[in-house]
Order: C-alpha cells, then structure tokens, then sequence
C-alpha cells in the first residue's frame, strides 16, 4: 500500500498532536494528586510503621522471661 509523502506527513503531525495533548493532561493530573501535601504523605508512612510494628509484634515477645 502507497501513502502519499504529504498524507503521511500530515498524519504524523496529527499524532503528535494527540500525543502532546495527552502529556499535557497527564501533567496536570500528576500536579493534581502531588498537591495534597506533606501531610497525607506521613500519614501513609504512619500507618505503614504501625502495620510493621503490629506484624513484628514487640520486644517482650521475642524474649519471653524465664
């Protein structure tokens, strides 16, 4: 199949169209989720030492008193 020089130029300028559209708007939603801030970011941490604390378990139970 034959495309012509000039179809094929305009196609691709098309899709690079699209694909500049679709960067812009996946930028701004990334900007969009990272604006919550510090603060969700430690309470994920937080809930996440707690998690590890529980599955560890504490200090006395490793070393039961004989």
């Amino acid at each position: 199949m034959y495309i012509h020089l000039h179809i094929m130029q305009e196609i691709a300028r098309q899709r690079e169209h699209e694909l500049r559209r679709s960067a812009c708007r996946y930028a701004q939603l990334e900007r969009r989720r990272k604006g919550h801030g510090p603060v969700r970011d430690r309470t994920g941490w937080v809930l996440i030492e707690i998690g590890l604390a529980l599955i560890c378990g504490s200090d006395d139970d490793r070393h039961p008193v004989t």
